[in-house]
């Protein structure tokens, strides 16, 4: 599991935004907006699983190819998509990520977080007695 602002995820997050902007219907480029979960695993290279949501920008994509410093949020249309995607990278092979992603309309729902309870634990034991 990787933290959410790490440096290593710079590169899996652009290709997997890039991809989605390239492939969409939309008339505007989107941009990342928040990161909920991201790993790593070692395979031939690293494979990178991440889960994310972007915010539509100003950008229109008939005047800017890829996203630069004018493309910010639009804050007065708010428009968010989520995606699922796996990045697989070998930067020593000097080839580009291959990405997939899938993608649905809306921002990240919110993560449930479970914890498991120590073996013997009950919310009706008297923690008192001990």
């Amino acid at each position: 599991k990787l933290d959410e602002n790490s440096e290593e995820l710079k590169v899996p997050l652009s290709a997997s935004v890039s991809k989605f902007n390239s492939m969409s219907n939309s008339t505007h480029l989107f941009t990342l907006h928040s990161v909920g979960h991201a790993t790593r695993q070692v395979v031939a290279g690293f494979r990178f699983k991440l889960r994310f949501d972007m915010k539509k920008t100003t950008c229109a994509k008939d005047e800017h190819k890829d996203l630069n410093d004018l493309c910010v949020p639009d804050e007065e249309n708010l428009e968010f998509v989520n995606c699922n995607s796996t990045v697989d990278m070998a930067p020593w092979r000097l080839e580009q990520p291959v990405t997939h992603t899938q993608c649905e309309p809306g921002a990240l729902p919110p993560i449930l977080i479970i914890r498991r309870r120590p073996p013997g634990w009950s919310p009706l034991q008297d923690r008192s007695l001990q």
